[in-house]
């Protein structure tokens, strides 16, 4: 027993030591246990790994010190060098070659003020030199930008001496540290350079005479890091295919929010914290999905929920979850090199986070902007309105607030939809009383569609409403009122959903116009459900002044957070994202695959002759017309609740004085709708 027990112990003296931290010691101070190197050229003295060439023993080619642990993928390494004359590095993520060679990524050391904190690799040389952040995307093509100034870096490190060494591997990202300043940064993509994982070495570098010394070698290895998910684990209806084209790197290009195309079929994504603006250029269809290119916009500017292309800029609607304020933004290019360059604060606005400012749209008329706000928000001076001015709680029990105390004392309007001139100046309140409506959408005949949120915690009361799709009117009401004041669907100053879906976190939503798909498809409205990881096709048939809908589910997947979906104009797929609170995300396309036929067989009409009627009525919203209450009064009987609606707006935007008298004595029965 004694000796089992002696052997288990002695054995133990040469196992890493995990320490407290996470990290593995790699190097026991005693000897090269678990290293393996060229013999004649590796020791080690005064408990450090030492290598060392004199005039009398010159070192003529590279080898390597190479540890035989494993091939670590996503890592912390630290360790500690001097180094006197020449040139060294430690390899990471790197192959093995015959004598005691190696490739692959460089961490650079020299005594000398060129490479050191320097990622160097020997097929490729540089590939982000000291200061510089390098984006390398999977065709090779690289953006560079710089963080630091190299020789402003240089005078931190310790000439002859020893210096502190940090590198951090996660993904596609590799981050170097010197004396706790950062010194390269590179994102690498490229397709068959890009190295996922790979042997730990320490270099012997040939030249001149050198001495390099290295101790408390540590490694601590993360989980794989979180990436989108796979889309052969998604499921979409016969005959169409989803690829994944990236998961981008949480750590440096984050969790994005937003998603829009520019006029050049480029996608513009915001992340939702500080992690910035990206142009990602996606690759043709068929072509290798490692082909899509991701750069970051050289702007201070994140936290946009909506982004739009309009107007040739890119308009960004930005709710405060970080250090960007939350306001109306245009970011533009202004020297014509194709890089957005300058941000301009076009409106100051007030809430944020979760429930506040949301999705931006280009509407129809090609004049103007529309801004989608949610119930935490504060609605901007307004130049115009069509909802009339006098909105209330209406509540005459005791309001029975949230009980877990969400936004108690945040009454309505709620959330808002705004028609936005491109200047950002005049703002118009087209309709209210949402909960936390994050996009919007038009349809072909311009008619405005969106996803409102359900307040999950209500489920099971009588006041519980479920997520639905609402057909956008002039001057609409929903409903929202705070905890237990939620408006009935039967109540006569509101009007109802299109559809009721049921439970869900509501995020993008966009027609399939446009989209190679089926005609059932094509005039679809996709609506996105983050928590349940779905995207609906809602089909909208015209039901009076409105509309009806059904819904199946087009794609599906778990975990599958949809925070937007966009149909390309030129090559007609869908794409969506998946992100937010930090989850990673996966950019994805959807295309046809079935018959052609099918793609291009007739869609189904937008509209029928009592939406003209109910447009007719809309256009006294907002205005005093004398015509408006003759034309409006007939309809305030309507049992079609969108022209009862329509008309009644009309009138309460009238002078009182014109149809009092005719509202006394006036002898018919109001309508009475299904509750």
């Amino acid at each position: 027993m004694r000796t089992l027990l002696f052997c288990i112990l002695t054995a133990g003296l040469t196992w890493p030591a995990l320490a407290a931290d996470g990290f593995t010691s790699l190097f026991n101070g005693r000897d090269l246990t678990g290293w393996d190197g060229k013999p004649g050229w590796w020791r080690v003295e005064d408990g450090t790994i030492t290598a060392e060439s004199t005039a009398e023993k010159p070192c003529t080619k590279h080898n390597y010190l190479i540890w035989r642990g494993g091939e670590p993928a996503d890592f912390e390494l630290r360790f500690e060098y001097r180094i006197t004359g020449g040139n060294s590095g430690v390899q990471i993520r790197s192959r093995e070659v015959p004598d005691w060679d190696m490739r692959g990524y460089q961490a650079d050391i020299e005594d000398g003020a060129q490479w050191t904190g320097a990622l160097f690799e020997h097929e490729r040389g540089g590939i982000a030199l000291r200061g510089e952040k390098a984006v390398i995307a999977a065709d090779g093509t690289r953006q560079v930008t710089r963080f630091a100034d190299a020789a402003a870096l240089q005078k931190s490190f310790h000439s002859n001496d020893w210096n502190d060494y940090r590198v951090v591997a996660r993904g596609p990202e590799i981050q170097l540290f010197i004396n706790g300043v950062k010194t390269a940064h590179a994102v690498d993509r490229q397709s068959g350079k890009a190295a996922a994982r790979g042997f730990i070495g320490l270099q012997m570098h040939p030249g001149p005479p050198m001495k390099v010394q290295f101790r408390n070698l540590r490694l601590k290895e993360f989980a794989p890091a979180a990436a989108a998910t796979p889309a052969e684990k998604l499921t979409v209806p016969p005959g169409f295919k989803v690829e994944l084209l990236s998961s981008p790197a949480p750590d440096s290009e984050g969790s994005w929010v937003s998603l829009c195309v520019d006029a050049k079929g480029r996608f513009f994504a915001s992340g939702q914290y500080d992690e910035g603006l990206f142009r990602i250029t996606p690759p043709p269809a068929g072509a290798d999905a490692g082909l899509t290119r991701i750069e970051k916009v050289p702007v201070a500017l994140s936290s946009a929920q909506g982004l739009c292309w309009a107007f040739d800029s890119l308009y960004a609607l930005v709710t405060k979850n970080a250090k960007t304020p939350s306001g109306l933004y245009r970011v533009r290019d202004t020297d014509g090199d194709d890089v957005l360059d300058k941000v301009e604060l076009l409106r100051a606005l007030e809430g944020g986070g979760d429930h506040g400012w949301h999705a931006l749209l280009p509407g129809p008329d090609g004049r103007s902007l529309y801004a989608v706000a949610g119930n935490n928000t504060t609605s901007p001076t307004l130049a115009a309105s069509r909802v009339p001015p006098h909105w209330s709680e209406d509540h005459l029990l005791p309001r029975l607030p949230d009980a877990g105390g969400h936004m108690v004392g945040v009454l309505a309007p709620g959330g808002v939809i705004y028609r936005v001139s491109p200047d950002g100046r005049d703002w118009e309140m087209m309709a209210h009383g949402f909960r936390n409506t994050y996009d919007a959408a038009f349809n072909a005949a311009g008619e405005l569609f969106t996803y409102d949120a359900d307040m999950e915690w209500d489920l099971g009361t009588p006041w519980y409403r479920p997520t639905r799709i609402c057909h956008v009117t002039s001057g609409a009401e929903f409903g929202w009122r705070n905890g237990a004041g939620k408006w009935p669907v039967h109540t006569p100053d509101s009007l109802p959903a299109a559809l009721d879906i049921g439970p869900g976190s509501p995020t993008g939503v966009t027609f399939g116009h446009g989209a190679k798909f089926p005609a059932r498809y094509r005039d679809a409205l996709f609506a996105a459900d983050w928590t349940f990881g779905r995207i609906y096709a809602v089909h909208l048939r015209p039901d009076g002044a409105s509309f009806r809908g059904e819904s199946e589910v087009f794609v599906s997947g778990v975990p599958l957070p949809v925070v937007d979906v966009v149909v390309h104009p030129a090559d007609g797929a869908l794409y969506f994202i998946t992100g937010g609170w930090r989850i990673p995300t996966g950019l994805y396309r959807v295309t046809w695959t079935g018959s052609k036929e099918d793609e291009v067989s007739p869609g189904a009409p937008c509209g029928t002759d009592p939406h003209a009627l109910r447009r007719q009525l809309e256009s006294f919203h907002g205005r005093r017309d004398p015509a408006a209450v003759e034309i409006a009064w007939p309809h305030l009987g309507s049992e079609d609740r969108f022209l009862n609606f329509a008309a009644r707006v009309a009138l309460e935007w009238q002078d009182p004085a014109t149809w009092r008298e005719r509202a006394l004595t006036e002898r018919r029965r109001p309508p009475r709708w299904p509750r």
